[in-house]
């Protein structure tokens, strides 16, 4: 038999830097067409265990079919001039991959040591290979040049740089909105804060102060997080002191508008449905029970909840604004572009002092863009 030529270090790291940025790329796509936010949206519902499972099903079809299909080359391992062969030389079949497949999540988990293995091998083989008894090597074709093997290691970090800032940018986007959205407070809203409890008031008073911490947190996922969950908590023992108050239960739903691991947009859907329970004509709650059914794809039921949020008030500006986002994505786009230019309108007649500009600006963007 052939002598086999192991796969070096440093080609095999790339490579599977190159396939692991492929596989959260796509990744990346399945939540997105899922509706849960990979960037901004860690809370646990039916579409985010969906959307785990399908990226682990995804994951094991890229590698194992790859692996089979291509006589043991991902498009990574390709770039890199390696290849996966058991170790006798034969091609890998279905069986061995999916032995290797699941071995690797062993490697992973005892703090990657299945990985760290590999350098200290004599046939470079990680606990997957050896439970799998596969090993990598170079293939028969030229080894690739070292700026080639260089670029392989970068790319993915490069890429990942880009794609993180880019959901940063649309995290600050949607704070921006329902901070500037949470603005306007009608008469019920004021006489519910008068007659609130002051044990209740204590825990909303905290509510509020976490509120304003958070519109100034920047670029800080994790500590928004951690904000908000608090917020949540406070709202909740405000709630349990005043079951029946429709601030605090709207409140409890303009949380699940930004991110949080303290429950699920669908909580926040129930409290903006409580919360017209005690008030049924408040159109900031109508404006917040739509914005909450987009982000699950719910479109036909935030289109009827932003048209109620509009009929009992045409100049609310968010209820317009999520209006034209609901319709743009049932690709109503001409009744989406009525809806920006209402929103930009009423927008724009509030900006006495240019706090909306970036809000505005980010609308005409949206607006430009939508298919003639």
């Amino acid at each position: 038999m052939k002598t086999m030529s192991y796969a070096p270090h440093i080609r095999r790291i790339a490579a599977a830097m190159i396939d692991g940025a492929i596989v959260s790329l796509i990744g990346i796509g399945i939540s997105y067409s899922l509706g849960t936010n990979p960037f901004a949206d860690p809370n646990t519902n039916s579409m985010t265990t969906i959307d785990k499972i399908l990226t682990i099903v995804m994951s094991a079809f890229y590698l194992i079919g790859f692996w089979v299909a291509q006589n043991g080359q991902t498009p990574g391992k390709r770039m890199m001039n390696l290849r996966i062969v058991r170790e006798d030389g034969k091609p890998i079949d279905v069986f061995t991959g999916i032995i290797r497949y699941f071995g690797s999540w062993v490697s992973v988990a005892v703090l990657d040591l299945g990985y760290v293995w590999i350098l200290f091998d004599g046939r470079h083989q990680g606990w997957h290979d050896k439970l799998a008894r596969t090993v990598v090597v170079e293939s028969d074709e030229k080894n690739p040049h070292g700026c080639a093997v260089a670029m392989g290691c970068l790319l993915p970090i490069i890429l990942f740089g880009i794609v993180g800032a880019l959901g940063s940018v649309t995290t600050n986007k949607e704070r921006i909105i329902n901070l500037i959205g949470n603005r306007t407070k009608s008469q019920s809203f004021t006489n519910a804060i008068k007659s609130m409890k002051p044990e209740a008031k204590a825990h909303y008073d905290v509510s509020t102060d976490l509120v304003k911490q958070i519109g100034q947190t920047k670029d800080n996922q994790s500590k928004i997080i951690e904000l908000n969950n608090k917020n949540i908590t406070e709202l909740r023992q405000a709630i349990e002191i005043e079951p029946t108050n429709a601030v605090l239960w709207g409140a409890l739903a303009s949380a699940y508008t930004w991110s949080t691991t303290n429950g699920t947009i669908q909580d926040g859907i129930d409290a903006a449905n409580k919360a017209l329970e005690f008030d049924p004509d408040n159109t900031n709650t109508y404006t917040k029970l739509g914005n909450l059914l987009n982000r699950l794809q719910r479109y036909d039921e935030a289109v009827l909840a932003l048209q109620k949020a509009i009929r009992i008030d045409d100049k609310n500006s968010m209820a317009h604004l999520w209006l034209a986002r609901s319709y743009a994505d049932l690709s109503v786009y001409e009744t989406a572009k009525t809806e920006y230019k209402k929103a930009i309108d009423l927008l724009t007649e509030a900006n006495t002092s240019g706090e909306n500009d970036q809000l505005i600006l980010m609308l005409q963007k949206e607006s430009a863009a939508l298919p003639k």
